[in-house]
């Protein structure tokens, strides 16, 4: 997927949800009840139980509502790897990791790395981040 249009349906929808979850539970119920609800950007956390087990399955049925279908929390390169396997639409990581920005921008999947401080964000958008999120997103 090419990242402006990405960018075009995170503008239009303006929010994507996280599903996370500590236990395993079939989602697609839950998936199909926010995309009736206008929300068409979903991203499932790799922390979620049967991940790797479960994605594959969850994207096709994202996808068939017409729906883009991302995945969370990435860290590591294994997972991403599972990852773009399961054709997922864009990635999102609590971290600027350049190895995995870099391996999301050669396989033209869009990536938003969380960066905190100023220097993070300039380093990542210059990387080649289409979209950068602000994380953590409250600091006491």
């Amino acid at each position: 997927m090419d990242n402006s249009y990405f960018i075009e349906r995170l503008r239009k929808t303006k929010i994507i949800c996280v599903v996370r979850t500590s236990q395993y539970f079939d989602l697609r119920r839950a998936f199909s009840a926010l995309i009736e609800g206008g929300i068409d950007l979903i991203e499932i956390t790799a922390t979620c139980p049967e991940f790797a087990g479960t994605l594959d399955r969850y994207v096709e049925h994202i996808h068939s509502l017409g729906a883009l279908c991302g995945v969370g929390t990435i860290v590591d390169m294994s997972t991403l790897e599972v990852s773009l396997r399961s054709k997922v639409d864009f990635v999102v990581s609590p971290i600027f990791e350049h190895a995995l920005l870099e391996f999301c921008n050669t396989h033209g999947t869009p990536m938003i790395p969380g960066c905190m401080t100023p220097t993070e964000i300039h380093v990542a958008w210059r990387s080649g981040a289409p979209v950068i999120k602000t994380f953590p997103g409250r600091v006491c």
